[in-house]
């Protein structure tokens, strides 16, 4: 009886100690957003890195731009530059489906401004 019980305890010991934890794996997406100063001034183009690389857009009529990218990985480095005149670009970063959150913002008019934002959370 005695090492029926003894038997039993060291089992359950042993399957506790040999799991082992799945780590898992967490989507990111950026959003950037672009805003010129006023419906006179015009944004030319956008640079920004994305999960496919680096991308440039062009624009003929744009006073603004926003646009979503991912999923990309933890240490991802977000940026965008701007050929035009802005009043606001801002980086923001969402964790899975979580709400996306500002990471970084350049406020104040701004002539070909840049941007960048390594994800780290």
């Amino acid at each position: 009886m005695f090492a029926l019980i003894v038997g039993t305890a060291l089992v359950g010991c042993t399957s506790e100690d040999s799991e082992i934890e799945e780590i898992e794996k967490v989507d990111y997406y950026i959003k950037y957003i672009v805003k010129s100063v006023d419906s006179t001034i015009r944004i030319r183009s956008v640079s920004v890195a994305t999960d496919n690389g680096i991308q440039t857009l062009e624009f003929k009529n744009n006073y603004s731009w926003e646009q979503t990218y991912g999923p990309v990985a933890k240490g991802f480095k977000a940026s965008i530059q701007v050929q035009g005149v802005t009043k606001t670009l801002e980086i923001h970063c969402c964790r899975g489906k979580e709400p996306f959150a500002l990471k970084a913002i350049k406020n104040g008019q701004t002539s070909s401004p840049s941007l960048e934002y390594t994800i780290d959370f």
